[in-house]
């Protein structure tokens, strides 16, 4: 059995490289730059840049960063994107609906569109996140 290095710091988002599920985290990415990135895959609608960026969002998001200040970003990706995308911005939305409540009111309109979606998923998706 291998003995456990004890010498290794803690996760954070500036070793997390070293951790498990380090190509989401090979930068020191701050809010800013991230919510800088966002707008920039949303104007040039490039989906794979913006999915890359989603996913390091909720990647800071489960190492407890508060990322709340994107949530404008996020919800335009959701409208904007493929499924993967829209259920990855409805988790960002359940995740930070409960501290900003007034945030949440506005993105009521979009889940309402999307429950009208011809797609049975993102139906799904979207009354999950309503409820």
């Amino acid at each position: 059995m291998k003995a456990v290095n004890s010498t290794r710091p803690p996760p954070s988002p500036e070793n997390s490289s070293t951790v498990g599920g380090g190509q989401y985290f090979d930068r020191r990415g701050e809010v800013t730059e991230l919510k800088n990135s966002l707008r920039t895959a949303l104007a040039e609608r490039d989906q794979i840049k913006m999915k890359d960026n989603i996913k390091k969002v909720i990647g800071y998001m489960t190492l407890g960063i508060d990322m709340s200040r994107l949530f404008s970003e996020i919800m335009m990706a959701a409208q904007l994107g493929d499924i993967i995308q829209k259920k990855m911005a409805y988790l960002y939305l359940t995740t930070y609906a409960k501290d900003n409540s007034d945030l949440a009111i506005l993105t009521i309109d979009t889940l309402q569109k999307d429950t009208k979606d011809v797609e049975p998923t993102v139906r799904g998706l979207a009354l999950r996140s309503l409820c």
